[in-house]
């Protein structure tokens, strides 16, 4: 027997074991976890008892899908149907951030996870050295990593890792131990959510959040001028 824990490090030495959280989320219970904006519940993305659940605690509409965040831009390029060469460039100068981005799913993408114009919500995180657990748990999972806000669907989220864990304790959640020095401060705001057309126009801001819109369309000019030098030089 492998009597070896899964732990990760971050460069301050703090250490989270994971394995408790993995083994629970991929036996479909709603996990709490940390973000690098606020706190989220989780759930595996190819169990339909756990997104139910999802809807349950939140009092969600089911006609309304969730973010998943990514460990890196290349899970993007999986997930989604292939980029073009504007889109792959704004991304690598928007993320990691507090950016969620919604676009066309890859045939790949988990079924649950998409909307009903096909399209999958992403967002690579950009982790404080204290949560870096969270960017290891992202590599070894072999899909999107989804997550909702920890409310009742239209009411104000829980800001705080205190106020979260206050707001799942009677509920059937997978709460992780965290010491006090890794419990985010985060940008006490949930992130941006923009749409990509492939038709290269400008992203949709659907939802106001942690990065402001001059600076998502800045560098969505820019990605095309970008491009356009690229191109000049083949």
């Amino acid at each position: 027997m492998n009597l070896t824990k899964n732990l990760s490090s971050d460069r301050k030495g703090h250490t989270m074991n994971t394995d408790k959280f993995l083994q629970a989320w991929r036996t479909g219970q709603l996990c709490l976890h940390p973000t690098d904006t606020i706190p989220g519940v989780s759930f595996h993305p190819e169990i339909p008892d756990a997104l139910q659940a999802l809807y349950r605690f939140k009092q969600r509409p089911e006609n309304k899908p969730v973010i998943s965040l990514i460990a890196d831009l290349s899970q993007a390029s999986c997930w989604w149907s292939p980029l073009t060469a504007r889109e792959s460039l704004f991304l690598s100068k928007i993320w990691p951030s507090a950016v969620s981005v919604i676009r066309k799913a890859s045939e790949k993408a988990p079924p649950l996870l998409l909307s009903e114009r096909g399209e999958l919500a992403l967002r690579f995180p950009d982790w404080p050295e204290t949560l870096y657990w969270m960017r290891d748990i992202l590599q070894q999972i072999n899909s999107p990593f989804p997550t909702s806000s920890v409310n009742i669907s239209g009411e104000a989220p829980a800001i705080t890792w205190e106020d979260a864990k206050k707001a799942v304790r009677n509920s059937n959640v997978f709460i992780p131990e965290l010491i006090s020095c890794d419990a985010p401060s985060g940008n006490k705001q949930p992130s941006t959510v923009i749409r990509l057309y492939q038709d290269s126009s400008s992203p949709e801001i659907l939802r106001a959040g942690a990065v402001d819109q001059n600076t998502i369309l800045r560098l969505w000019e820019e990605s095309s001028f970008d491009t356009n030098q690229s191109k000049k030089r083949i």
